[in-house]
Formats: C-alpha cells, structure tokens, sequence
C-alpha cells in the first residue's frame, strides 16, 4: 500500500515537472515570438516609411525639401489627387517625389523609381524578378490588379508593378486618410 503511494506520488509528480517544463519553455516561446514579430513589424514599417536617396532620408508623411538633395530636379505642378490643390512633382535622374504643401512645409507621399540604377534599402530594383521582390518582402501582398503588387503597412504602401515576372516599378505611397 505504500509502496503504490510512492508511485502514485511520484508520477504525479512527474508529470507536474512535465507540465510545467512544457508551460515554461511555451510562455517562452511565445514571448520571444511576440517580441520577434512586433520587432519585424516595426522594423518592416520603419524601413517602408522611408528610403534614403543620395544620402538623405526621405520619409513618408514628412517634411522635403528639395535643397537636401545634392541634384537639381525638374520641378512640376500637378492637381492633388489626394489633397485640396496641386502637388509639386520633383524629378530627379533615379527618382520622382511627389510632395504637398501643408502650412510652411511640403509633405512627402510619394517616392517613385524611374529606373533600375537604385533599389529599395531591402535591395529591390526594376529588373529584378518576382522571387527576389517575394525572398526580401514575402509572400503577404495584395494584387492591385495583374500587375500591381502591394505590401501594406500602417501607414504607407510597397506597390511594386510587375510585368512577365520582372518587376518594372516601385513606389512607396502615403496612406491619405
């Protein structure tokens, strides 16, 4: 009888060592995944927001202005078609910024690539094919349409265009609410 007690005792014991082995390194686990994924998010939206051209960091919702960069771009005027009068289209040789005037500032909400001399700072360029834009962005896109791929973030959008599996455009895009 007391021999079948130690065992009783001992394997209830067991198994609670199991129980809270297997709790603990979940509870881990989990953490360290949680933490994992709000890091990569974070880090994905902060490389999305912004993209450094010739040295200076063009960020999304910020302010530009033109005299940063060490080129001197075309300058056009456009209609808004996200805002209330015209945006100033600033080309350049690689790439074409689309801000907005608001109060004292112009506000960025568009970087559009015009060729494959510059890439994304995750290393994406025209001409590249859609397994390397799917090896550095992944697979969680959205189609546009055919040709039109987007990465969606908080506030901002990776819309790459893709044509008989080569990439053909890139543009990070403001989210106008």
């Amino acid at each position: 009888m007391i021999m079948k007690k130690g065992i009783i005792i001992i394997g209830i014991i067991a198994v609670l060592c199991v129980v809270v082995f297997v709790l603990l390194n979940n509870v881990d686990g989990d953490l360290n995944m949680n933490n994992k994924t709000e890091n990569d998010t974070q880090e994905k939206q902060e490389k999305i927001l912004k993209y450094n051209y010739k040295g200076v960091n063009l960020v999304l919702g910020k302010a530009f202005n033109s005299k940063d960069i060490d080129a001197e771009p075309k300058v056009s005027r456009i209609p808004s078609c996200a805002f209330d009068g015209e945006d100033d289209v600033y080309t350049y040789e690689d790439v074409e910024i689309t801000a907005n005037k608001n109060d004292d500032s112009e506000i960025i909400y568009s970087i559009y690539f015009l060729n494959d001399s510059i890439k994304t700072d995750e290393g994406l360029a025209i001409a590249d094919d859609v397994e390397k834009m799917e090896s550095i962005y992944g697979k969680d896109y959205t189609k546009e349409n055919e040709r039109i791929f987007v990465y969606k973030y908080d506030n901002a959008n990776l819309e790459i265009t893709i044509d008989n599996d080569v990439v053909t455009g890139i543009e990070y895009v403001l989210i106008v609410k």
